[in-house]
């Protein structure tokens, strides 16, 4: 078997090279915490690993991230959102740190036939988070450097590499206006299929969760990407969500106004739900 591993050079990568020798196939191995050839130190909470393997195309050869983390470190160490991009492409999966060769032959297996839908929304959250995020680094960079040749060179260069196109006068004039904008300015139109659940007396009632609706989640989330949302607080939202080991993305619902989805589950009907929040959906169910 052909594995490309992105992990640090130890001994259990050498034992699963050689466990699985005899088995035909080729992917990807790709450790969270992995800094690149030859750099493995004590800032494992960066997690570049994940940049690698957003670079890294699943339709060559299946993806499989792992990690010495479970998912609700990703979120307090604030890749969550990387993290849930790298997993929402098809013939991409997670395991956690140790497993056996015959766990990760297992999980390589699933992935060949995975029918999962690509979760749209993941990559996209990500996608804004990421380009508001250099853009605001490099306006800081150049913002009163502009007469510096070198710094307008280089800040050219950087903007490009976020697939921004358009002339040097453009993109200049992208970087001085460059503000941050609230999400709804780039789903206004889109459509995003999955499933969308509210927080409040849907799926959490008074602290306690509707095991029901949890259920219903979790037989969704074998082909169907979950986008858990609420009209509320995020981050208080986020904390009773990990305090319950629900680690689905959480969005708020006022970034969706005028955008459409698929499914979406909540308390209020959706005539009430249409005219609070503007936002279409496909098939509506009421708790």
């Amino acid at each position: 078997m052909e594995i490309t591993f992105y992990c640090p050079n130890v001994e259990w990568t050498k034992e699963l090279d050689a466990n699985l020798a005899e088995e035909i196939g080729k992917f990807f191995l790709v450790t969270a915490e992995y800094q690149g050839p030859g750099v493995y130190n004590k800032e494992m909470d960066e997690c570049r690993g994940l940049d690698i393997a957003l670079e890294l195309n699943p339709d060559e050869a299946p993806i499989i991230l792992c990690s010495i983390l479970d998912e609700d470190h990703f979120i307090k160490l604030g890749h969550i959102q990387k993290f849930q991009a790298v997993i929402a492409r098809k013939r991409v999966g997670f395991l956690r740190l140790p497993f056996s060769a015959d766990e990760l032959l297992e999980k390589y297996k699933s992935l060949l036939n995975d029918e999962k839908e690509e979760d749209i929304l993941a990559i996209e959250l990500n996608r804004i988070s990421t380009y508001q995020q250099k853009m605001g680094l490099i306006q800081h960079q150049v913002k009163y450097r502009l007469d510096d040749p070198n710094q307008v060179a280089w800040s050219i260069a950087e903007v490009r590499k976020l697939d921004v196109a358009g002339t040097d006068e453009e993109i200049i004039e992208l970087i001085k206006n460059f503000e941050r904008n609230p999400n709804n300015s780039a789903f206004t139109g889109k459509y995003f299929p999955g499933v969308f659940c509210d927080i409040e007396n849907t799926l959490i009632t008074n602290y306690e969760v509707n095991q029901k609706m949890l259920k219903i989640l979790h037989e969704y989330s074998d082909k169907k990407p979950i986008t858990l949302w609420t009209g509320g607080d995020i981050k208080s939202t986020q904390m009773i969500l990990l305090q319950n080991n629900i680690t689905w993305k959480l969005v708020s619902k006022d970034d969706f106004a005028g955008a459409e989805v698929e499914i979406a589950y909540d308390d209020m009907d959706e005539e009430e739900f249409s005219k609070i929040y503007a936002i279409k959906v496909r098939q509506f169910h009421v708790v």
